[in-house]
């Protein structure tokens, strides 16, 4: 959320959390803290002093929320959840996450159609 696309910007931008620490005068744990903890929730006075620093407009933090919210309205409420814990893994948790599911689909007995394997 917040602070992946924050150090999207860092990134691209070719600077870092002390850098814009120094222009904002937000502390450099503050701006570390939020880059980590990469949520919605961040003081408005922050993101304001963020975005000025950064010469972006505040919408481009919550595009992507956007995009999510309506994801989020679109899909049941287990698929949500399962969608939740998978974004607080890192990338070999996903990748685990990604091999359990194939194993369990091409089990086929946790499939919502089950294929009868009888020959005909």
């Amino acid at each position: 959320m917040i602070g992946s696309k924050l150090q999207e910007i860092l990134d691209k931008k070719g600077s870092n959390p002390a850098e814009l620490s120094r222009l904002t005068g937000i502390s450099y744990q503050t701006i570390v803290s939020i880059i980590k903890r990469d949520n919605l929730k961040i003081n408005l006075d922050y993101l304001f002093k963020i975005c000025n620093a950064l010469n972006v407009n505040i919408e481009t933090f919550y595009m992507e929320y956007e995009e999510y919210k309506s994801m989020k309205q679109h899909t049941s409420p287990k698929i949500n959840l399962l969608i939740e814990k998978a974004d607080q893994l890192n990338e070999n948790g996903l990748l685990k996450l990604i091999d359990l599911a194939d194993d369990l689909v091409s089990s086929g007995k946790y499939n919502k159609v089950q294929i009868n394997k009888r020959a005909i």
